[in-house]
């Protein structure tokens, strides 16, 4: 009979302790222009161009509360290339913004 009511204990204190709260954020930007160029060497064109304004990109931002007023926070954003597929650089996929810390309520960051 000790053995249940230790387990029941145990779990109502783990039940009222897990106030952790987390988000995900999946953002991003698509530019791509149809154009079409006359005179190109003789002859006209028409061409799909990705990043026309801007550099089209995606990425994802996130925060996990560790508890105790700190958080574990990241962003990890890549560039798209929406003219041939590609994703990134060709040596780093996450190559526009990709960072990872810690923010504190208590220690002001």
């Amino acid at each position: 009979m000790k053995l249940k009511i230790a387990i029941f204990f145990t779990s109502i204190i783990s039940g009222s302790m897990s106030h952790a709260e987390s988000s995900l954020v999946m953002y991003g930007i698509t530019d791509s222009a149809l154009t079409y160029v006359s005179n190109k060497m003789g002859n006209s064109s028409t061409e799909l161009n990705s990043g026309n304004l801007n550099t089209s990109r995606l990425g994802f931002r996130g925060k996990e509360d560790l508890g105790g007023g700190l958080a574990a926070i990241f962003n990890l954003e890549s560039s798209l290339g929406l003219d041939n597929g590609s994703i990134g650089s060709s040596s780093t996929f996450w190559n526009r913004q990709a960072w990872m810390g810690f923010s504190s309520k208590s220690w002001g960051i």
